[in-house]
């Protein structure tokens, strides 16, 4: 990937892999930036690195896993899939989320990362993935609906972020 930096143009290297433990400080950052900042997730509390390690166990022990974008050696991105429900008859739907750095954001990221975490999810053979998203981010609802995603659900003011409340929009991708 390229992009102009004051009229230079700058050469990206931009790989999609496995999140490994390395990478938990920094998806931590992204993440928490995005709860301190915008309402891509309804947390109100930053998360500590320990839950967030707690979190990346549970999640990592599946095999579709969290996956990491890389630009020149560093974390820009992470997508994963956790559990729909505990209930064994949800054992093949999942919820996914992604999470872009602010700074690199508009480069195609989230597609990438998106589309490495469905094509892992069917080849473990998931039947369907389930994403909420605000229904102010229309960015993340293009996203989703660029990638086959279909409106699925709304729900009206089930969140509550910097003082006013805020609507869901579920979107369902079948995968076989």
């Amino acid at each position: 990937m390229q992009r102009v930096n004051g009229g230079q143009v700058i050469q990206e290297k931009i790989i999609v892999r496995r999140a490994v433990d390395m990478d938990i400080a920094r998806v931590t950052e992204i993440y928490n930036h995005a709860v301190k900042t915008t309402t891509a997730t309804y947390d109100l509390e930053p998360k500590s690195l320990e839950s967030m390690e707690k979190w990346f166990r549970s999640i990592d022990k599946r095999p579709h896993g969290i996956w990491v974008s890389e630009t020149n050696g560093n974390v820009t991105g992470f997508v994963a899939l956790e559990s729909y429900s505990p209930k064994a008859g949800y054992h093949q739907t999942a919820k996914s989320m992604v999470y872009i750095d602010e700074a690199s954001r508009g480069q195609g990221l989230g597609t990438k990362l998106m589309s490495e975490l469905i094509r892992s999810a069917k080849e473990d053979g998931m039947h369907t993935i389930i994403a909420g998203a605000d229904s102010a981010n229309e960015v993340s609802l293009k996203l989703h609906e660029k990638l086959g995603f279909v409106r699925a659900g709304f729900y009206k003011e089930v969140g509550k972020k910097f003082g006013k409340w805020c609507d869901v929009i579920w979107l369902q991708l079948m995968l076989n």
